[in-house]
């Protein structure tokens, strides 16, 4: 059973008390509370005149509604202009650095390093794309992603957008992994409990070694989680850009 707080009427059926309800709450407000003047009384049934302030108030509220509706309805008829996203980003989306300033400035340093003997070398590029990026927008970034694309990248060089295929996602994985290898040799050398000729100092330096090779990782693991790293820290929501709808 259902019942009614404001006139405590027991109702065995749903969709009765949803009707009932409505118009006994109405019935129930303060005339302050409706910007009415009418004062009530405690009938069970609204009176002529109540069903009259009633109808006002639902034609009020009706046409609040249908406001809101045309304002969503230009919204949308908005959001159907339709765009390339190569064109949205030409027009857009002008970066600081373009593909090429971006691999000189990706330099790695003692915290890149350490960050791959602590985990691995997924962990190490990660880390050092992410120190070019954490302070500034993705949209300053030459490399760009949209939410409703999964996996797919786009890059800036030579003053032009241009798509960017998963080869060359996966070569600038190796391209940094390969920049690790040499900054680890430089690390080493640098490092004088590595230097000493022993048997666990090699063996030390072997993990080391495998782990900035990524040799316990396979190639396809390292650029699976490359990517879908890379896409969740640069990709946009298209949903915020909502005089296009993407395609």
């Amino acid at each position: 059973m259902e019942h009614c707080k404001f006139c405590s009427t027991e109702f065995k059926y749903k969709r009765q008390y949803n009707e009932h309800i409505a118009c006994c709450e109405f019935i129930n407000t303060r005339s302050r509370e409706r910007n009415s003047n009418v004062e009530l009384v405690d009938d069970t049934i609204p009176n002529p005149r109540m069903m009259y302030e009633l109808i006002k108030n639902l034609m009020f509220k009706n046409q609040q509604l249908e406001k809101e509706i045309a304002g969503l309805n230009k919204i949308a008829r908005r959001e159907k202009k339709k765009i390339n996203v190569l064109e949205y980003l030409k027009n857009h989306q002008l970066p600081q650095m373009d593909y090429t300033k971006m691999m000189e400035q990706l330099i790695i340093n003692t915290k890149n390093l350490e960050t791959v003997l602590s985990g691995n070398i997924i962990d190490g590029v990660c880390s050092l794309i992410m120190d070019l990026i954490k302070d500034q927008p993705v949209q300053n970034f030459p490399i760009s992603a949209f939410s409703h694309k999964p996996n797919t990248f786009y890059f800036y060089s030579s003053d032009t957008w241009q798509e960017m295929p998963h080869e060359k996602i996966n070569m600038l994985f190796d391209i940094l992994s390969s920049r690790f290898m040499r900054a680890y040799r430089v690390w080493e050398k640098t490092r004088p409990e590595l230097n000493v000729e022993n048997e666990d100092v090699e063996k030390q330096k072997m993990v080391y070694f495998k782990k900035v090779l990524g040799v316990y990782i396979s190639d396809d693991f390292k650029y699976r989680k490359f990517m879908t790293w890379l896409f969740d820290k640069l990709k946009q929501n298209v949903k915020n850009i909502i005089e296009y709808e993407f395609c």
